[in-house]
């Protein structure tokens, strides 16, 4: 028996946190990257709207580590969008802001090529994949099509 899911319509919110569920924006770029609000920006909207963020900067952590620093009021997932020297983008998301500093620190920042968040970084998507599953996080295509 298959279940129908999927759902082409705006979410009711409020009716789906009443039913339990935690409604989260997983890929969110702040001014860090190509977004173009700032996080005190993006975390006034979420909180005043009822959901979550993951605020998933390319191959940059500043705008989650500045999210997790204002501890607002809103459910916040540590995550990252990588970009491979190949095109596809991975999305990781972390089970703690450290596990997110801890990744970064060890196996992105020092393969950027410039401050330039935009830039691919000098690492392939298979090594991308293989350093996610050396970690309890969870990756995803950033833009599949």
């Amino acid at each position: 028996m298959v279940v129908e899911r999927v759902f082409i319509q705006k979410p009711d919110i409020m009716e789906l946190r009443g039913q339990g569920f935690s409604c989260v924006d997983m890929h969110v770029h702040s001014n860090y990257s190509d977004g173009l609000n700032r996080v005190e920006t993006i975390l006034r909207k979420a909180e005043k709207k009822g959901f979550g963020v993951a605020v998933t900067d390319h191959n940059e952590i500043k705008g989650a580590l500045r999210a997790d620093f204002l501890n607002r009021n809103v459910l916040l997932i540590p995550g990252i969008e990588l970009s491979s020297t190949e095109g596809p983008d991975l999305l990781f998301y972390f089970q703690g802001f450290n596990d997110l500093l801890e990744f970064y620190n060890k196996h992105v920042h020092q393969r950027r090529h410039k401050k330039d968040p935009f830039t691919r970084l000098n690492m392939s998507f298979f090594e991308m994949l293989d350093l996610g599953n050396s970690y309890n996080c969870v990756m995803s295509l950033a833009h599949p099509y």
